[in-house]
């Protein structure tokens, strides 16, 4: 998909002003609401691939202060993108995480800090407990309660209760 031109209008109300990231399907855009005169960013897939709602439902469900909120999603039609996907949402300052990992890995808990956070949003196809149970210096009390809460199967997963005292027992 080509990027968009700044001053495209979407929904009647999203004005963009310039592209702030893209990635393989999709590119996310600064924007202005100009019915609530607000600063947002709008995330236009280039298709609409199966599930791709599911990606606005997990991304509003992930209420983090790293995460933003979804303020809708739907299809909007520009010249350079007819019938796309968009999600206008939260606009956030800070650094993205792949900026954070140049410095060098991150420490266990931090790298379980941001687990915990995608954990909380519920299980999904996209999200393996992989990259966490890769990490350096996990502890192994850790790395086997992480994947035991990633069990496929709810009914093999640890019950809160089990997974507070697992957790108070890690030093």
């Amino acid at each position: 998909m080509a990027r968009l031109p700044r001053g495209t209008a979407l929904l009647r109300r999203y004005v963009l002003l310039d592209a702030i990231g893209h990635g393989g399907v999709s590119t996310v855009y600064r924007a202005i609401d100009i019915r609530r005169g607000r600063r947002l960013a709008i995330k236009i897939l280039a298709t609409a691939p199966a599930g791709a709602g599911r990606e606005a439902l997990i991304t509003h469900r992930l209420r983090h202060p790293a995460g933003p909120k979804i303020f809708e999603y739907g299809e909007a039609t520009a010249p350079a993108a007819p019938r796309s996907r968009t999600s206008p949402l939260e606009l956030l300052d800070g650094v993205s995480l792949a900026k954070h990992l140049v410095k060098g890995r991150l420490d266990w808990p931090g790298a379980v800090g941001i687990a915990a956070m995608f954990a909380s949003a519920g299980r999904c196809g996209q999200l393996a407990p992989t990259p966490v149970l890769a990490v350096a210096g996990l502890p192994p009390e850790l790395r086997d309660l992480v994947r035991d809460c990633m069990a496929k199967r709810p009914a093999d997963r640890p019950a809160s209760a089990e997974v507070a005292r697992r957790l108070s027992g890690i030093r």
